[in-house]
């Protein structure tokens, strides 16, 4: 009994050390499909932008912390049903992962396009599928197991 728990907590151990380790060889993405960009309707949004945005040119990190720190900023993450839209969910100031990821794309996208026409910089709203072990965690109908290439 001693042996078998010395066993157990030697892998929890190495488990937990080597977790990234294991997680990036267990699990792979691979992209889907792309949602459409909304673009910003609402003025004290776009007045925020370019209020963060102080007439400068700004780099790709300062881009990328802006539109971070302003979608933190201004979201809750919730498990129920909530809006994509970036117009709405700055509203209400609920979204899910697919709300997050609408308003961050929504504000790089509009930061990118106000320096001074400078289109370096296009943010995509990507679909992903998630496998484990070359099987879709989420297939479409019933189980598949097609592999992650």
């Amino acid at each position: 009994m001693k042996k078998i728990l010395k066993i157990f907590v030697l892998f929890v151990c190495l488990s937990l050390l080597f977790k990234g380790w294991i997680y990036r060889c267990t699990v792979t993405y691979r992209e889907d499909g792309q949602r459409r960009i909304i673009v910003f309707q609402d003025s004290k949004m776009l007045a925020d932008i370019r209020k963060r945005q102080n007439h400068r040119v700004l780099s790709l990190e300062e881009i990328v912390e802006i539109s971070r720190s302003m979608t933190n900023a201004r979201l809750r993450f919730t498990t129920g049903v909530a809006s994509s839209n970036p117009n709405t969910v700055i509203r209400s100031g609920k979204a899910n992962c697919v709300g997050y990821s609408a308003l961050f794309c929504s504000i790089v996208n509009q930061l990118s396009s106000d320096q001074q026409g400078n289109q370096r910089l296009r943010a995509r709203h990507l679909v992903g599928k998630l496998y484990f072990l070359g099987v879709d965690m989420i297939p479409e109908q019933g189980y598949s197991s097609r592999p992650a290439y």
